[in-house]
Formats: structure tokens, C-alpha cells, sequence
């Protein structure tokens, strides 16, 4: 049987990435071998990489990667650069504080304790420069 996934982040009702998968059964992906990712930002335990040849970048955050092409991660950074961590503050079942940024499958939503989404932004933020940095060098 064939399945098809479609995959998307959406904050304040603005779709910021989507991509189309399709499977046969859920298999581990293999980032293409033309892949060169340089690492362009590493805070806590998030790291971004990004590839000049693929146009991609890659947010790595413990058992979840994100990738985005440059205009899309511009995009989400630029939809999520106003947020703040108190203004949408739920509590984990364990009592710990967390925001929640939902996705478009109710089943999938990013979690981040005070500490991960300050290092998440601090970790994006740092990657748009270098990533201004690596195109003034590059071009």
C-alpha cells in the first residue's frame, strides 16, 4: 500500500514549510551523498546546518530535524521572531513550563521548555547571520 504524508509547520495560521513524502512503509531517510552541510549555528542542543549546493537548511534538535529551503527558513524565522515564551505557556504533565507550536497533524506539535526555546531562537538567529556571512564570503 502507497501513503502519502503531507508535512508543513504552521504558526499563527501562516504556512511556513511543506513537503510532500511519499512511502510504500516508513523507512529511515538517507540525506542525499551530494550533501555537503556545514554547520552554521550550534546552541544547547540544537544545531543548524546548511547546504549551499542542496539550497537546504537542517535544524537538528535532539530526535527531531527540520529542514527548510533558505526562503523558508528566512520565512519561519521571520513569522516566529515576535513570539514570546510567557505570552503562550502551557504545563508538561509533569508540571514543567512549555510552549507548544502546533503543526498541521494534530498528532505533531514541537515542545519547548523555557531553556530549549530560548536556545532554539538563539540557535536560528546565529544561523541567519552566518548564513549572511557565508553568502558576502561566497559571492
Amino acid at each position: 500500500m502507497n501513503y502519502f504524508l503531507l508535512f508543513g509547520i504552521i504558526l499563527n495560521n501562516i504556512l511556513l514549510c511543506r513537503c510532500t513524502v511519499h512511502f510504500e512503509r516508513a523507512v529511515p531517510v538517507k540525506i542525499q551523498s551530494m550533501c555537503k552541510p556545514t554547520v552554521i549555528s550550534r546552541e544547547g542542543d540544537i544545531c543548524v546546518t546548511h547546504c549551499t549546493n542542496c539550497k537546504i537548511v537542517n535544524v537538528w534538535n535532539k530526535s527531531v530535524l527540520m529542514t527548510f529551503s533558505f526562503e523558508q527558513f528566512h520565512a519561519f524565522i521571520n513569522a516566529t521572531k515576535t513570539l514570546e515564551f510567557d505570552d503562550y505557556i502551557e504545563y508538561h504533565p509533569d508540571g514543567t513550563e512549555v510552549v507548544i507550536l502546533a503543526s498541521p497533524f494534530p498528532d505533531i506539535s514541537l515542545a519547548f521548555t523555557r531553556v530549549e526555546w530560548y536556545e532554539f531562537f538563539a540557535a536560528l538567529d546565529q544561523a541567519a547571520y552566518m548564513q549572511q556571512i557565508y553568502s558576502m564570503v561566497h559571492s
